[in-house]
């Protein structure tokens, strides 16, 4: 088990080892810091065998690291939506997911509390490369979910078109992956 948090300054993590059922244990193993700044918000993480991605807000921008041997160790720091502060335009993360070795992260850049344009990327890597998968979409927040098997996974997408169409709308797709 996995979680990720933000103290202070730094977010963190940490990996528990859980024991067998009944009466399972759980020990706490050690906790790492995954980033020190005072720019740093809003964490979002997914687990999918020995893959681990933590996806968070710095500095106006989106950004991931990303661990292959069950959060012992974590890649270096990638931008995975990129934000213009000195425009004011502001990334953020909507959500993180996994499933066998395609990681996802979703998210969105605003501009004055407008979503500019709004989308996946994703990596098969070990996150060393972030591309776009899917459309990107304006006016809304999208939101990417992983299905399937492993071997061919389906990208659910889910976005709500609010400044398209009135009254909000929510819309749906999804792509095969493999």
């Amino acid at each position: 088990m996995y979680v990720a948090w933000t103290h202070g300054t730094r977010l963190r993590f940490t990996r528990f080892s859980v024991g067998a059922a009944p009466g399972a244990s759980m020990t706490a193993l050690p906790t790492l810091t995954i980033e020190d700044t005072t720019s740093q918000s809003s964490p979002r993480m997914a687990a999918a065998g020995k893959r681990v991605v933590i996806a968070w807000e710095r500095k106006g921008s989106v950004v991931a690291r990303v661990s292959t041997d069950t959060g012992e160790s974590f890649k270096a720091r990638r931008t995975v939506f990129q934000g213009a502060p000195s425009t004011g335009k502001v990334a953020f993360v909507t959500n993180a997911d996994a499933l066998g070795a395609t990681l996802i992260v979703s998210g969105a850049v605003s501009s004055e509390g407008i979503t500019v344009r709004s989308g996946v990327r994703r990596t098969t890597n070990g996150g060393a490369s972030w591309a776009t998968v899917g459309p990107e979409k304006t006016g809304g927040f999208v939101v990417g979910i992983l299905g399937g098997a492993s071997s061919a996974p389906r990208l659910h997408l889910v976005w709500d078109e609010r400044f398209k169409a009135e009254p909000h709308e929510i819309r749906a797709q999804y792509l095969d992956l493999g």
